[in-house]
């Protein structure tokens, strides 16, 4: 089906509503919050499956001298190597869940202009200039009115998407986030540092 494009080649798609710069900065920091995060785990991802590697190529080296104690060093060395990189795929799913959680729920605390609302995330991560960007957090954040808005462009049919349960509303107050659950007390989430450009607890 050819190449696949660029993610700034759609950045058009979503249009026709009235975002307000309010809606671009809140959109760009919890566009920052993903980015970082999945930069995180994939750098964790990435660090095992390399120990992983190297465990292999050690192990050959190992069978190819015929040196018993060797093979049995470096078959430990293997077998430590995957279990970590095994825990380190089940870390970083668990934090990528949480992510989407945390994404659903600030998504689905903006009540009204949700179009708007997704124009205006639509156009912020269809501004990356990284390789690795694939525009997926529009998708996820406001995944009904991406498909309405979509089926309003093409004349195409209006899929009616399921809801994800939250446990709350997510606020961004400031630089931080907070979650507001029914009868219960504001809990504050984490704040991100743009400077370092992580999160901190």
């Amino acid at each position: 089906m050819g190449e696949p494009m660029q993610v700034s080649q759609f950045a058009g798609l979503i249009v026709g509503n009235t975002p307000t710069q309010e809606m671009f900065n809140e959109c760009e920091f919890i566009r920052a919050i993903h980015n970082s995060t999945h930069e995180k785990l994939r750098s964790k991802t990435n660090t095992e499956a390399e120990r992983v590697k190297n465990s292999n190529i050690a192990l050959e080296s190992a069978l190819k001298s015929k040196d018993e104690d060797a093979i049995a060093t470096a078959r430990k060395a293997r077998t430590k190597a995957l279990k970590a990189q095994e825990l380190a795929e089940k870390w970083v799913k668990e934090k990528s869940r949480t992510l989407g959680n945390i994404v659903a729920a600030w998504s689905m605390s903006k009540r009204t202009n949700r179009k708007a609302w997704c124009q205006a995330m639509h156009s912020i991560v269809h501004n990356s200039k990284s390789p690795l960007a694939t525009g997926s957090l529009a998708i996820h954040a406001f995944p009904q009115e991406f498909v309405d808005s979509l089926a309003d462009r093409t004349g195409g049919i209006r899929s009616v998407v399921a809801t994800p349960k939250v446990l709350g509303d997510i606020a961004v107050e400031g630089d931080a986030l907070y979650m507001y659950a029914a009868g219960k007390a504001k809990t504050y989430l984490f704040r991100y540092d743009k400077v370092k450009r992580t999160i901190v607890k």
